[in-house]
């Protein structure tokens, strides 16, 4: 599983070389590292998902993805290593991705990623735990800083509208806990007790991403990560 990853990295990190430039220079809404969106572009992608959201009484999973430690981590590898893994990290997120999802590089140290997905805490669980390993399973190959992260759940609708202030929120929650507590929930049980409610409630299924069905078939094979200390689960699949 991890040579194939690794493989389809280097394929897309190949093709992206070549857009990469283009894009950035072309627009002033996409990083220039990853070809992703910066948080600009995010921003604006974001509003409008949270409006089609609520218009439409669908949702959709964010997850926040940090790394930490980054200033040891350029220290240690210096830019151009770093760099190199933040492109590969961008490439594994890129490979998720279907026409309803948003990815951005939205600070230095962190990306954002949002999909449409029916109210269900066990998938959006299944969701971080498949990202995790696959960024991960980078840190053999030139994406040090992959070994400090974390992820930050939000259920989309959010009572917070700016992307700054979902942001600040991912982060305070991923503050409280120490670093091998890789998954954390923006609002704890609270947040996934509502989400539950929501879930019984909830009769229309938006069509999944391709992403989140592989997620959805896997997470059995895949919920305990080797070298990872503490995934934050209990043997239920429930993040503790």
């Amino acid at each position: 599983m991890t040579a194939l990853i690794f493989l389809n990295v280097l394929i897309l990190q190949h093709r992206q070389g070549r857009m990469v430039l283009v894009r950035s220079q072309s627009s002033n809404t996409r990083d220039m590292l990853t070809g992703l969106l910066n948080a600009q572009g995010f921003s604006k992608r974001l509003d409008k998902l949270i409006t089609d959201l609520k218009e439409e009484r669908q949702y959709a999973a964010m997850l926040y993805l940090q790394f930490n430690e980054m200033s040891q981590m350029r220290e240690q590898y210096g830019e151009d290593g770093v760099d190199m893994g933040l492109v590969q990290v961008g490439a594994v997120i890129s490979l998720m991705l279907n026409g309803q999802d948003v990815a951005a590089r939205v600070r230095p140290n962190a990306f954002a990623l949002c999909m449409r997905m029916p109210p269900s805490v066990d998938k959006a669980n299944a969701l971080a735990m498949q990202l995790l390993g696959r960024v991960m399973a980078l840190a053999a190959h030139t994406a040090p800083m992959a070994h400090g992260a974390q992820i930050a759940l939000v259920w989309l609708p959010h009572r917070k509208w700016e992307m700054d202030d979902i942001v600040r929120e991912c982060q305070t929650s991923l503050g409280k806990h120490p670093q091998n507590k890789r998954i954390v929930w923006v609002g704890g049980r609270k947040a996934q007790r509502e989400i539950d409610a929501i879930a019984s409630t909830y009769s229309s299924i938006p069509k999944e991403s391709t992403f989140m069905q592989e997620s959805r078939d896997n997470f059995a094979l895949e919920h305990s990560l080797p070298g990872i200390p503490d995934s934050g689960f209990s043997k239920a699949g429930r993040v503790v």
